[in-house]
């Protein structure tokens, strides 16, 4: 048959939110946010130097743990909110530690937003629950998804996420984190 050439174009808007940049603590290559009414504490670090990563996609949890191995963490991985409640909560019941007094046997929770099961917002608010009771040390959770919107970020601050990181992490990034949250030295 006769094959036709035809040339679309195309047009279109784009409506872009204004952010109050006033009300975020760090910017660039640092973590993007703490807001004033959620303060970061920093915690020692552990001798554990473990992270729990929570994502349903398995390239983010292999980029993830990749980055984190050259900063000397281990990690374990969760694909659902659930989950991830439950392996922290099955971690402090039953890993002995290191000998560090303050151990927490998870140094950071890495929880991405969207997850089947449980997403991640939820997955932060039992965790909170979990730190108010005691049941589980008081673990930094950090936002970690493509969600880049301020209601999205506020949502995730407001959940109990100590701050929100946007993927795709860089090294820069992590490191950032690491520093704001725990009192943490490159090896």
């Amino acid at each position: 048959g006769d094959v036709y050439k035809r040339q679309s174009k195309f047009s279109f808007k784009v409506q872009f939110q204004q952010i109050s940049w006033k009300s975020l603590k760090h910017l660039g290559e640092k973590s993007i946010l703490a807001l004033p009414s959620n303060p970061i504490k920093k915690r020692q670090i552990c001798l554990c130097r473990r992270c729990l990563i929570v994502d349903d996609n398995e390239y983010n949890l292999l980029v993830l743990k990749s980055k984190l191995a050259k900063f000397g963490f281990s990690t374990i991985n969760a694909s659902n909110g659930a989950l991830a409640v439950q392996i922290v909560r099955t971690v402090v019941d039953s890993d002995p530690g290191c000998e560090s007094p303050n151990c927490s046997r998870i140094n950071m929770v890495f929880m991405d937003v969207d997850m089947p099961v449980m997403n991640g917002l939820d997955a932060t608010r039992e965790l909170r629950t979990l730190v108010d009771r005691s049941c589980i040390p008081d673990v930094p959770v950090i936002g970690c998804s493509a969600f880049d919107s301020s209601e999205d970020i506020k949502r995730g601050i407001e959940a109990g996420m100590e701050d929100y990181i946007l993927k795709p992490v860089t090294e820069a990034k992590l490191q950032a984190i690491l520093k704001t949250c725990l009192l943490y030295t490159s090896p």
